[in-house]
């Protein structure tokens, strides 16, 4: 029998992603005072997913939703955490560029619906929902990083 921390390990690890996303873009608010309500409601943003993806936790625990243990690959989303946080660190720690920032969001929300966010035939309705909803999230924050970066190249041409 799979225990339920097993079962909903791929989700958290997919929580923690997200808060790791929801990090870096805080701390891009700092950095950039110019762009800070942009940087900071994607942050927030960021976190109510990993909020909405730990709401699932109940129905994994009571069998509503079914996971396979092959689901989410731990390590590209622990890969993915870790080059995250070392851009929240450099964050820190230098002076970042705006381009730069930019580019690391737009990586950042184009994989998570190529890698984390797809849905599968026999996900169940609340899955289905969720990871919906996540996605067309994404697709947001992508919308909007790819417009703020067009504005960016086109001052700095």
């Amino acid at each position: 029998m799979i225990d339920q921390d097993s079962r909903t390990k791929g989700l958290e690890l997919l929580a923690r992603h997200e808060e790791a996303i929801g990090e870096l873009y805080f701390e891009y608010s700092k950095r950039f005072p110019e762009q800070k309500d942009f940087w900071l409601r994607l942050s927030r943003e960021e976190r109510k997913n990993a909020e909405q993806i730990r709401s699932l936790y109940p129905k994994v625990g009571d069998g509503t939703i079914r996971i396979g243990p092959d689901r989410f690959k731990a390590p590209v989303i622990e890969d993915a955490i870790k080059r995250i946080r070392t851009w929240t660190t450099d964050a820190r720690s230098v002076d970042p560029d705006m381009g730069d920032a930019l580019s690391n969001a737009l990586t950042i929300e184009v994989a998570l619906i190529d890698r984390n966010y797809r849905l599968e035939e026999s996900d169940s309705q609340e899955m289905k929902s969720t990871f919906t909803a996540l996605i067309e999230c994404s697709r947001m924050h992508r919308r909007k990083v790819v417009q703020i970066l067009n504005a960016f190249n086109e001052m700095n041409l």
